[in-house]
């Protein structure tokens, strides 16, 4: 697995985290990722979803390759027909799964198999959060509480 982030102390803890590379995003981030990966990459889950993550996904997709998008940056592919011929990629979206799953998910938790950094923020704490956002400055997920 690799793992892709603008921020060294979230590609440290990627790697803490048992990712077999990290790659930061000041270079050029497809080659980076091909390199880390020996080749081509059979999956990809884009977490930002914007014109540029989408594009590096594409770009670094094996045949039979299958990218999924859990992001909602706003984003967009766009799609040459000969260069897919015979590629046999596929494309999907994903928001969440269904309540069983979601059952799954919270039973890992409580059993302590995985975690999930959240940040709690108030109402009166939204722009600056959002601004840390944008900046790559929030581990894990922030949560707006009410």
């Amino acid at each position: 697995m690799v793992a892709v982030d603008r921020g060294p102390a979230k590609l440290e803890r990627a790697e803490e985290l048992s990712a077999d590379a990290a790659v930061g995003t000041d270079g050029s981030v497809p080659r980076d990722i091909e390199a880390a990966a020996s080749g081509p990459v059979d999956v990809v889950v884009d977490f930002v979803g914007a014109d540029e993550t989408l594009r590096w996904a594409s770009n670094i997709l094996g045949a039979d390759g299958h990218l999924v998008l859990a992001g909602i940056g706003g984003g967009s592919i766009e799609f040459a027909w000969n260069p897919l011929v015979g590629s046999e990629m596929t494309y999907r979206t994903v928001q969440w799964g269904n309540p069983a799953e979601l059952q799954d998910v919270l039973d890992l938790v409580r059993q302590g198999r995985l975690s999930i950094n959240v940040e709690p923020v108030g109402l009166a704490d939204l722009p600056v959060t959002l601004e840390r956002l944008e900046a790559g400055d929030v581990e894990g997920r922030a949560v707006v509480v009410p």
